[in-house]
């Protein structure tokens, strides 16, 4: 790995403004509710999986006053998680805090990257976890017969409402949200068949998230433009979308997390470690041997595992664009 080092001399510029420096904000992060935290006791463990046909199959109720009452029975599953370490740490050397201008804070550029690179890895991970098919049940998973940048053969309104009536919701304690890149986003919103919401036809004006989100029985659409590069350190940088450019995704995620049963197609198991502020563990220390008056580390982790853990709560819509 190889670690951001800041020489002493980049934090000194001639005539600095103090109020003033550029930056790249990279945040519109949407895993954090896509795939919720789940807060464990145990770094790994099982966890039980009750079924969908349980609620969704009636059984014959008619009594007579003489006859036994029908039996009906549940069927009850189990899956396990596994938490592994994940962390950074960020070097801030003496002579960098001396010399450092006004307009830099060493120590604080270094808890900004930290956990910028720990969010950003996380919602990798969580995008890979949706955009993977075999993550999904096979009945919640379809390509789109026209691509929705066909502006006259595309049907992305009929495509999302047939997937959205295959997402099981049961109950007002769970939501289905969308989730899609903004480059989904962009061909969405300019297509006549979306653009028909607003009973104007095509000239209309322009379609919101919220709209949208109303005419299919969505809470939200996410509409993520977050980037990554995936190219290695001294190679030239090769940036795309985090979140696949060509999937649109519904998922089921609670209202609220922590309770005894849950409805949701994707949790974050994440160990509620001694000392962490929900799961997120952050130290700083002193190596008095690195460098002259030594070298401050700041690191952040946490112990945590991405999961499917019901693969029908949502679905997946493939090569849209």
């Amino acid at each position: 790995m190889v670690a951001t080092i800041i020489a002493p001399a980049a934090a000194r510029l001639s005539n600095p403004l103090t109020d003033f420096a550029s930056n790249y904000a990279n945040k519109t992060f949407v895993a954090d509710v896509a795939c919720p935290i789940m807060l464990t006791d145990k770094m790994s463990g099982s966890f039980g999986k009750r079924l969908r046909i349980d609620v969704a199959t009636p059984v014959d109720d008619l009594a007579s006053s003489r006859a036994q009452l029908n039996e009906t029975t549940y069927s009850v599953d189990s899956d396990t998680y596994s938490c592994v370490a994940r962390g950074l740490r960020q070097p801030v050397s003496t002579e960098l805090q001396v010399n450092a201008d006004a307009w830099v804070d060493p120590k604080q550029f270094a808890v900004a990257n930290v956990m910028q690179r720990l969010m950003l890895a996380r919602e990798i991970r969580v995008a890979t976890l949706f955009g993977t098919q075999a993550n999904w049940a096979s009945t919640n998973t379809s390509a789109v017969s026209n691509l929705w940048s066909d502006l006259t053969n595309g049907t992305p309104l009929t495509d999302l409402l047939t997937a959205r009536r295959a997402v099981p919701r049961h109950g007002e304690e769970v939501q289905v949200i969308g989730i899609c890149s903004d480059t989904v986003w962009d061909a969405l919103s300019i297509h006549p068949q979306i653009l028909e919401i607003l009973g104007g036809g095509s000239q209309s004006g322009t379609v919101t998230t919220d709209l949208l989100a109303k005419r299919i029985r969505c809470s939200q659409i996410l509409v993520s433009d977050l980037d990554k590069n995936t190219a290695k350190y001294g190679v030239a940088a090769s940036y795309s979308r985090v979140w696949n450019s060509q999937q649109f995704y519904f998922a089921v995620v609670p209202a609220q997390l922590q309770s005894t049963e849950q409805h949701v197609f994707g949790v974050t198991f994440r160990n509620k470690y001694p000392g962490s502020q929900n799961g997120v563990l952050a130290f700083e220390w002193l190596q008095n041997d690195q460098g002259l008056g030594g070298t401050e580390y700041t690191s952040a982790g946490f112990y945590d595992h991405e999961k499917v853990v019901q693969n029908d709560a949502g679905y997946q819509l493939r090569s849209v664009l």
